[in-house]
This record gives C-alpha cells, sequence and structure tokens, in this order.
C-alpha cells in the first residue's frame, strides 16, 4: 500500500505538536496537512493526554469558534448580499441579541464587511448572519462538509453536528456565525478551508494512494475525487484576498512567513470549559484554533488546534508566558498545610478505646477541672495547649 503521507512533512508535525504542547500545557492537539489540489494527506499528527490508539483528528469533534466566520462571508458573497466595501455599524462592540448579548474583544463602530473577518468581530458576524435566511446559512454549512462525514478511508469517523433548520432557535442563526452551536473534526476543517484555497471545490481526502503487487505492479488506485462544487472561483478568490489580509495586519499576524504568502483565519480564540473534566481537580478548556492556507497559489492547506488546555495554561498561554504546572515536592508548604489539618481533626477524634463516647452524642467542652471530673475528659483537650510530645509531630495521645 502506498500512503499519500509525506515522511518529512510527518516528522516536522510531529516534531511541531510535541514543542506546542509541551510549551503551552495543552493535554493533547492535532496539526493535519492536505494538498488542496487532490485532497492528499500529507502529514496527520494527532495526541491526546489518554494516549489512545486512534486518530482523534478524525473522530474527536470540536467547536470551530471564529475559524467559521470566512464561511459566512462566503455564503453572502454567492448570493450577492454584500460586498467586501459594505459599512457596518457594529455598536463599539456590544449587541443584544434576544435575551444574550455579544461582545467584541477589540470594540469597533465601523467595519467593512472584509474587516469583520479580518478583526474577528463577533458582531459584526451576528449582524451579517440575519440577511441570510436559516434554510440558506444551512445549507452553505452543509456544502462545506460540516455535519457529514468527508469519505475517508478510517473506521470510526465522525460527523461532528449540524443540526437542521427546524431544530434551531432564535439565537442559533448568530451562534453558527460565530461558530457555536456546530461541531466539526480537524479533518472536516482543513478539508472546508482546502476548498476555498482551490477556487471552491470540497474534495475527498485521500490516504490511500495506491495498492501494488510484491513485484511492484499497481494492483488499485485511487484518483483524486471532486464532492461537489461550494462556491464559485470568484468568491474563492475574493475570501482569500481578505484571509491574507488577517495576516498582514489582522488577528492573525503571528502566522506571517517570510518566504510564502499565507492566508489565514481569524487565530483569535475564545476558551470554553466543557462539562466533562479532564481530571477530577481541573476542568478541560479548548483554546487556540487556527486553520490557514498559503496563497496565491495554494499548495498546502494546514490545519492547527491545540485542545483542552487548563485555565490557567490558556490564560498564561494568551498572555504570552509558558505554562509550568504547580509543584508537587513535599517541600512546598502547599502540600504541607492540609496534611497539618487533617492531622488536627484526627487528633480531635483520637481518644482512649476504653472512653469512646457513643455515636451521635456531642463530645465535651472543654471545662474547669474539679475533683468530680473524671481524669479523661481533663486530659481531652482538642484546642487546647495540654499536648503529649507527640503533638509535635502533628498528633496527640491520650491516656486515661
Amino acid at each position: 500500500m502506498v500512503l499519500t503521507i509525506d515522511a518529512g512533512l510527518q516528522e516536522i508535525a510531529e516534531d511541531a505538536l510535541s514543542r506546542a504542547i509541551e510549551s503551552s500545557g495543552a493535554s493533547g492537539g492535532d496539526v493535519l496537512i492536505v494538498d488542496p489540489r487532490t485532497g492528499d494527506l500529507l502529514a496527520v499528527a494527532s495526541r491526546r493526554h489518554d494516549g489512545s490508539l486512534k486518530v482523534p483528528a478524525f473522530t474527536d469533534p470540536f467547536e470551530p469558534g471564529s475559524t467559521a466566520k470566512p464561511f459566512l462571508l462566503a455564503s453572502l458573497l454567492s448570493e450577492g448580499l454584500v460586498s467586501l466595501t459594505d459599512s457596518i455599524d457594529v455598536m463599539h462592540g456590544v449587541f443584544k441579541d434576544g435575551r444574550r448579548v455579544i461582545r467584541d474583544v477589540h470594540p469597533y463602530d465601523k467595519l467593512t464587511v472584509a474587516e469583520v473577518v479580518r478583526y474577528s468581530s463577533n458582531v459584526g458576524a451576528a449582524l451579517l448572519s440575519k440577511r441570510l435566511s436559516y434554510d440558506m446559512q444551512h445549507k452553505y454549512l452543509r456544502d462545506f462538509g460540516f455535519g457529514l462525514p468527508t469519505g475517508i478511508d478510517y473506521p470510526a469517523e465522525s460527523s461532528g453536528l449540524l443540526r437542521r433548520p427546524d431544530r434551531w432557535s432564535g439565537l442559533s442563526q448568530a451562534s453558527l456565525a460565530m461558530g457555536y452551536e456546530i461541531s466539526v473534526t480537524s479533518l472536516q476543517l482543513v478539508m472546508a478551508y482546502a476548498a476555498l484555497a482551490n477556487g471552491g471545490r470540497l474534495l475527498r481526502p485521500r490516504l490511500l494512494k495506491e495498492v501494488r503487487s510484491h513485484t511492484g505492479e499497481v494492483l488499485e488506485r485511487w484518483d483524486p475525487q471532486t464532492i461537489r462544487r461550494v462556491i464559485d472561483e470568484r468568491v474563492a478568490s475574493q475570501i482569500t484576498e481578505v484571509l491574507t489580509s488577517v495576516v498582514e495586519g489582522g488577528t492573525g499576524t503571528r502566522a506571517a512567513m517570510t518566504t510564502l504568502s499565507v492566508a489565514a483565519a481569524p487565530p483569535l480564540s475564545r476558551t470554553v470549559p466543557q462539562k466533562t473534566p479532564v481530571s477530577s481537580s481541573s476542568p478541560s478548556w479548548r483554546t487556540r484554533k487556527a486553520p490557514f492556507t498559503a496563497a496565491p497559489s495554494p499548495r498546502r492547506s494546514v490545519a492547527v488546534l491545540s485542545r483542552r488546555r487548563s485555565r490557567r495554561a490558556a490564560s498564561r498561554s494568551l498572555e504570552g508566558r509558558p505554562y509550568r504546572p504547580p509543584s508537587t515536592s513535599t517541600g512546598d508548604s502547599r502540600s504541607v498545610r492540609p496534611f497539618r489539618r487533617m492531622s488536627r481533626v484526627l487528633s480531635s477524634l483520637s481518644r482512649s478505646p476504653s472512653h469512646r463516647i457513643p455515636f451521635g452524642s456531642h463530645p465535651p467542652t472543654r471545662r474547669r477541672t474539679c475533683p468530680r471530673t473524671p481524669r479523661w475528659i481533663r486530659r481531652w483537650t482538642p484546642f487546647g495547649s495540654r499536648r503529649s510530645r507527640g503533638a509535635r509531630d502533628g498528633f496527640r495521645t491520650f491516656a486515661a
């Protein structure tokens, strides 16, 4: 079997993913590299904290967030509802949509349609989505491959989640424009961006190129397959120009390269807590989802995803500081303090077996000693100063 994987690119993707996970404190991530002209997967690096043998990039969906805004722009331009130079009042970054308030990280008064994507304006995306009908917005998202399996030759591929319009709420249209109420896999996302890069054709991802015999004879070959045309080349070219401006002066300047022209999705991310924690001590968080394609003659489409970071790791990464897990050494005072509190509780409960208080009765309070007071009560001082030598180690001893 001959795969489409490029050994050199695969090594680069694996190394980049390992360094990103270590520096950001993430518990996993994905790096996918695709040829947008043929749909060939050139590199697939995917890792999770549990060390599972599956490929999470094909099976684990997530909410794409701001990376879904270019698909909203594609649907608006295809239907002729807007032009890139149209101006929109974004209300200084605050928009009340029903009972929900939508805010921008960087508030603006007015933006053009192109600048809504360039600066990743949530308010602008929510306002633009109102120009589409429910069925039209759902149609374009479905045509880009969301909510459907990609058709890759891999078992248990997830199709993500895209609900039918009759199951939407009054807030769903704006949520979908911002990349919420929808879940996609990394493979679906990179193939959708490959469609923007190759002129609007959604391709079937290809992992297996051909099968040869032991003599080298080709027994079976799989050619590139186009699933459908989503948008025309004119609209795809316009969106490529907008995504190029994201790198040149928008929210994706860190993706710029000196030797290549890069078109990137808005990398601005918002941490979203999940209901299922990664561990019992810290909730899970999703951050930093940014696929991008090379322009103006796209040769590679890349998806980079860092998943399920703790809240502390996410905040440190957004501030530009490396994440370091807290110290767990026994010399740390924070780890000793709970032990001292627990020893105090245990010492208050430790007593001679022959003088146990019945279950449910209130223990005797500290009182002045007198000749008639039993000796075991005089010695039982849970928070007093009459302690034995064992109290130095965090425990008390009591004698009748």
